[in-house]
């Protein structure tokens, strides 16, 4: 049960994810148009999002 259920969350955390970026995408296509460096320090903060969400871009569940 606790595999299907690290599955399930894994899997609810793969959907948000896709979810966020792609709302993160549609804002920084928008602003981009208007002005570059917004987009730039949005992209930098998403990066910072997903960096203190604890992943770092491994795959790998960081959990101990």
């Amino acid at each position: 049960m606790n595999a299907i259920a690290r599955i399930a969350r894994g899997a609810i955390v793969i959907g948000a994810c896709i979810a966020i970026g792609y709302v993160w995408y549609l804002i920084a296509s928008v602003i981009f148009v208007v002005n570059p460096v917004a987009a730039g320090i949005i992209a930098v903060v998403a990066a910072a999002l997903v960096w203190l969400a604890g992943g770092d871009g491994d795959g790998e569940d960081d959990e101990k």
